[in-house]
């Protein structure tokens, strides 16, 4: 038995769920990693940490509120954040050096300390909608025990559906958050041409992060496509295709968001009168079939 929690404790080390002292504690605690492994020991390995390591936890938090603090508050932190990224970017073949060097000599355009100031607002929309997905199971459990008299488990699990179907929704509270913010910048600014992109897209859950990396695209092509792919490559990530973390789901997603778009780009500029004619055929044809659709539909009615 203590071999087995042993080699457990090797691959919960390596996962990341714990460090080296709380592993090498663990080992002669079997009770406190039992209770570990039955109650977080499936959850993936930074919730694992968060809610067994509470200092570990307590650190993060407040790494992630100095971030957010920071990058509300002081320009010259985001520009830095902004100008790292880049960097990193060059360094993963994301960006070529003239890329790099134009995005570098624009850190000051005025379009761009509004985006790193937009940007500032929506990191702290971020827990929104995980606090309203807590508050609302919380409410349902309560609710169903209290008022509706169900026994402890019906009420965790209809609680626990409500918080899913939350996070779940297409338009979330943080979502909503973020679309009344560029909504209320329009109407301050009395600016449509700056947020035309930004102000629809930030009202959809998970994608709306992407809401002005994407306006971007009217000023800055490479920083939009950088930001854009970058963010999506890490995000999938953590999703686990075929054993590995990403692996082939992150290769096809840079491919979507970054080969994609500059074969796109070079193709138009090359053949532009092929891909008008083109396009206006696919046009037609998706017209056609629709009308044909409406007729037969019309038909057997």
């Amino acid at each position: 038995m203590r071999g087995a929690r042993t080699e457990t404790l090797v691959r919960w080390l390596r996962d990341g769920r714990v460090d080296h002292e709380r592993a090498q504690l663990l080992i002669d605690r079997p009770i406190r990693y039992w209770i570990q492994r039955l109650t977080v020991g499936w959850v993936p390995p930074k919730w694992h940490r968060f809610f067994a390591d509470w200092p570990w936890a307590w650190s993060k938090i407040r790494e992630k509120v100095d971030f957010t603090r920071n990058f509300l508050r002081r320009p010259e932190f985001r520009e830095q954040f902004l100008l790292d990224e880049v960097r990193s970017g060059r360094r993963e073949g994301m960006l070529s050096e003239a890329e790099t060097r134009r995005i570098e000599s624009q850190i000051k355009d005025p379009f761009i300390q509004k985006y790193l100031k937009c940007l500032a607002v929506h990191l702290c929309t971020v827990p929104v909608t995980q606090v309203v997905m807590v508050l609302a199971g919380a409410a349902v459990t309560f609710y169903c025990l209290s008022v509706r008299g169900l026994s402890w488990p019906e009420s965790l699990g209809l609680g626990t559906a409500a918080a899913a179907a939350i996070q779940l929704l297409p338009i979330s509270p943080g979502s909503i958050a973020r679309g009344v913010f560029v909504l209320y910048l329009m109407i301050r600014e009395r600016d449509i041409k700056n947020y035309y992109i930004a102000a629809p897209v930030s009202f959809l859950h998970v994608v709306g992060y992407l809401a002005f990396p994407l306006q971007m695209v009217t000023q800055n092509p490479a920083l939009a496509r950088f930001l854009a792919g970058r963010w999506t490559k890490n995000t999938v990530h953590i999703v686990p295709v075929f054993g590995e973390s990403g692996a082939l789901l992150e290769h096809g997603v840079f491919d979507l968001f970054f080969n994609l778009p500059l074969s796109l780009s070079r193709a138009v500029r090359e053949r532009p009168w092929a891909w008008a004619v083109g396009s206006f055929s696919t046009v037609l044809m998706v017209a056609a079939t629709l009308f044909a659709i409406i007729l037969r539909l019309k038909g057997s009615g």
